[in-house]
């Protein structure tokens, strides 16, 4: 890939507390949202949330894929070797890190998927062709910072056995921008699902469906929904088809004649979800991306809907 000597780079890096407490799985976004020490009055409040900042989340990729190849079992009686081979399968994310080791070996064990297994991982993959390319893939759990975490074995019948490369690779998540996140006060908000676009469904007759909540309790619940969705994924995706089916939330001051926020979560397709920011005039401040995936039924319970209308 070309790009092997660059991710052996390995920096020591001086986190911030917050940045430390993220990484290490101990402070939610709740919590560094509401720690009195820092209370929330604007966007510029969560810049906590935004943290690490993408190089560290680089440097921790980096880091997890060199552990998980330095894991990796080898089949009995492999030699390292300098033959190239390509990887079975790799990705167009930018946000991919990949190292490998490529290993001769005479002989591969009947079931590579049981004797390669590494430990804390599984089996997710197995695939052979007619050119003599056997593939076997195994995934670990994903973490805060990480989406994507994965040993790909590549065997390569040779005239002297085979060529096994075995690629660690590795996705991180994106530092969410602050634009994503919608601060709180809103003293009312509304919620909007609106009908596929190409089904006869529930919505022909009432092509919205909605609701106004001015509960304090309920605001709080969909502000955090909205400011716990991910970082939107930066690479090709494959998704379902987007049918048109939309989760709208706006946001309002008490007393503003224009919301200050608005969140539209594609509820099909790759369930991207828009946040836009607003001045008191209602014009368009700001713009952030997240991943809405499974928001529009915990926003549905918080506006006193019950269950998400059926997005299909």
């Amino acid at each position: 890939m070309g790009v092997d000597s660059m991710l052996r780079w390995r920096p020591l890096l001086a986190l911030s507390a917050a940045a430390a407490a993220i990484l290490t799985g101990c402070a939610t976004s709740s919590e560094v949202a509401n720690s009195p020490s820092s209370p929330i009055t604007s966007l510029a409040s969560y810049q906590a949330l935004s943290l690490p900042p993408d190089a560290v989340r680089l440097a921790v990729a980096t880091r997890d894929a060199h552990t998980l190849l330095d894991a990796a079992k080898v089949p009995p009686g492999a030699i390292e070797t300098s033959a190239s081979i390509p990887p079975a399968t790799t990705s167009g994310d930018p946000n991919f890190v990949a190292v490998h080791h490529t290993y001769a070996v005479a002989a591969l064990p009947s079931d590579p998927a049981i004797a390669l297994l590494p430990t804390g991982a599984k089996a997710t993959g197995w695939g052979s062709s007619n050119t003599g390319m056997t593939e076997v893939d195994f995934s670990y759990p994903n973490s805060k910072l990480l989406n994507g975490r994965t040993l790909l074995y590549t065997m390569q019948t040779t005239a002297h056995g085979y060529t096994v490369r075995i690629d660690a690779q590795v996705t991180w998540v994106s530092a969410k921008p602050l634009a994503a996140y919608v601060a709180p006060g809103a003293s009312r908000v509304t919620v909007a699902f609106t009908s596929p676009l190409n089904e006869r469904g529930p919505y022909r007759t009432h092509p919205v469906i909605g609701a106004t909540v001015t509960s304090a309790t309920a605001i709080r619940g969909i502000t955090g929904v909205v400011d716990a969705m991910p970082a939107a994924s930066l690479g090709v995706q494959m998704c379902a088809d987007d049918n048109g089916a939309t989760l709208t939330v706006v946001f309002w001051h008490s007393g503003a004649a224009h919301a200050f926020a608005k969140v539209v979560v594609d509820r099909t397709g790759c369930a991207e979800a828009t946040i836009t920011h607003f001045d008191a005039k209602g014009a368009l401040t700001a713009t952030g991306l997240a991943s809405g995936w499974g928001v529009d039924k915990v926003i549905a319970h918080f506006a006193g809907m019950g269950n998400a209308p059926p997005a299909i």
